[in-house]
């Protein structure tokens, strides 16, 4: 019986010493390369979800600029013309736009996209940089009533009612009681709409003389009266309508309108690190009224631009109701009268290469050209065009080309 026991009590221990041994070094190792495998493969899926979530900001980052930026270009100009006269009423020579390009090393003079002598503002100009960083690319300026810095001048007044007893006052439109009217602030031009015997409606600039300060007046202190404006500034029959722009406050006039210049440039301080090193931005650059201040702000529109194209749609042949496209830049374009482009320009096109969100090395262009431009107009990158201009990682940016096409409503000037 004791032996029995003893018996028992040996196995019962051994069984228990088996249990408490634990794991084998070998069991362990294999234990923690499976762990080891487990996280790396995690470690790769979140590394891959935060470089994909990254990608998806920048991209819609850069989407909501064009947007943004791109909505406010197209505005600009489907406003060209607006407020601008066709003819003057005293020849005077060309308005002193500007006196120079917004920045240098553009590779274009923006002063030869002032008017001509005795001539009236063309609305829309454009032209190639022929040299620079963004050589090829073009050069847009517009003009119009309602490009001013300043937003209190709201472009429009309304009207210059006649009065027989020389009480002539100025009319907003859709103002009763003319609160946005600003005594003794607002600069304000007259244009006189008519027809001719054949029908033919002009828009002619009311002037004093051809002097510096004779085409334009400020608004009296007393916001009713134009008593005190001379009367070529009035209306001399009840026949006449005569339409009144403010087009800046507190200062001389350069210029009957407004202007603004488009352009790309290349920035550091500016520029989204994000970027392909050798994009740029698309600016705008507003030209002041003020004397001595050519360009009174310049604001970036979008980032990550590589090119931008410009293509007019003129009634071509003159009067036959069809829109054909051509080059701005090319001679029969820009010898056209500002008379000739109220006639004939019925749309602008503008094409903006850009690019999405920033370098993603797992991502390839699925191009090996891209078109900024159409009906044979604009520029065509070549894979080694754009290897040339953007880098050999060209291919891991997503590439856009953005279009804004406006059908022109305003060149009649209201």
């Amino acid at each position: 019986m004791r032996d029995y026991q003893r018996s028992h009590i040996k196995t019962y221990r051994d069984l228990r010493m088996r249990n408490n041994k634990g794991f084998t070094l070998v069991e362990l190792i294999m234990v923690m390369a499976v762990f080891i495998v487990v996280i790396i493969a995690i470690s790769y899926t979140f590394e891959n979800i935060v470089r994909r979530s990254s990608q998806q900001a920048k991209s819609a980052t850069s989407q909501i600029e064009g947007i943004v930026g791109l909505e406010m270009l197209r505005t600009d100009i489907s406003h060209a013309g607006f407020g601008l006269p066709w003819t003057l009423g005293v020849p005077r020579a060309a308005f002193p736009e500007v006196a120079n390009t917004p920045v240098t090393g553009l590779g274009i003079d923006g002063t030869t996209f002032a008017n001509f002598k005795d001539s009236a503002p063309r609305s829309v100009v454009a032209g190639a940089m022929s040299s620079g960083s963004f050589n090829g690319s073009y050069y847009l300026v517009l003009k119009s009533a309602l490009l001013a810095l300043n937003t209190s001048s709201n472009g429009r007044f309304g009207f210059v009612n006649y009065s027989a007893g020389n009480k002539s006052y100025v009319h907003t439109v859709n103002d009763a009681t003319n609160t946005d009217i600003r005594p003794a602030q607002d600069q304000i031009i007259n244009i006189l709409s008519s027809f001719s015997t054949t029908g033919a409606q002009t828009k002619q600039l009311l002037m004093k003389d051809n002097s510096a300060t004779g085409f334009y007046y400020q608004l009296p202190a007393n916001s009713f009266s134009l008593a005190t404006v001379d009367n070529a500034y009035k209306p001399t029959d009840a026949s006449q309508v005569i339409l009144a722009y403010a087009i800046s406050d507190g200062s001389a006039l350069r210029m009957p309108y407004n202007r603004a210049d488009y352009y790309i440039n290349r920035d550091n301080a500016t520029i989204s690190p994000s970027c392909n090193p050798n994009t740029g931005v698309l600016y705008k650059a507003v030209a002041g009224q003020q004397s001595g201040s050519d360009y009174a702000g310049i604001y970036p529109l979008l980032n990550c631009v590589g090119d931008m194209q410009v293509v007019f749609g003129l009634d071509r042949p003159v009067g036959s109701g069809t829109v054909s496209y051509w080059d701005p830049k090319i001679a029969a374009i820009t010898a056209l009268s500002a008379t000739d482009l109220v006639d004939q320009l019925k749309e602008v096109r503008v094409y903006i290469l850009a690019h999405e969100g920033k370098k993603d090395a797992n991502y390839t262009y699925p191009g090996a050209t891209i078109a900024v431009g159409e009906f044979g107009l604009g520029r065509t990158w070549t894979a080694t065009e754009l290897a040339t201009a953007f880098g050999t990682d060209w291919k891991n940016y997503r590439w856009k080309v953005y279009s804004i096409v406006v059908q022109m409503k305003n060149l009649g000037g209201a």
